[in-house]
């Protein structure tokens, strides 16, 4: 006697096919989304780090005054979550060459925990503490 249709085992190992392959796609799709999700919040830390820097080199003092007026906190949401804070800090590279009247700093800013940095040529007035 011969058989025409599928057996039960046939059945269950297919079923068991198609499970793993839509778990397979689910975690694919799911690790895609958090690194775009990662790949954004690191851009959103280089475009302020580029902000900052680009205001320093334009002599703004207001903005170039972030950390020493404010700790870096420069943002953050109504409920205190420390994840969604843009984190902004300035560090002056005093070793390295630069023109008269000018120094080297490091910009770095943190934003749900991507961070973004950026070295840049300031004048040096913008760092010291204005005078009264």
């Amino acid at each position: 006697m011969k058989r025409t249709g599928f057996s039960l085992l046939e059945t269950t190992f297919g079923m068991a096919l198609a499970v793993m392959i839509t778990a397979a796609l689910a975690v694919a799709a799911s690790q895609n989304r958090q690194a775009m999700n990662q790949l954004g919040h690191r851009r959103i830390a280089l475009r302020a780090a580029e902000q900052v820097l680009d205001a320093m080199q334009q002599g703004t003092r207001e903005k170039a005054a972030i950390e020493q007026t404010t700790g870096g906190q420069t943002g953050g949401d109504q409920t205190g979550n420390n994840q969604r804070q843009l984190i902004i800090s300035l560090k002056a590279l005093p070793d390295s060459k630069s023109p008269d009247g000018h120094i080297w700093v490091q910009v770095t800013a943190q934003y749900r925990f991507q961070t973004g940095q950026l070295i840049g040529l300031v004048p040096l007035d913008l760092l010291e503490p204005p005078k009264p």
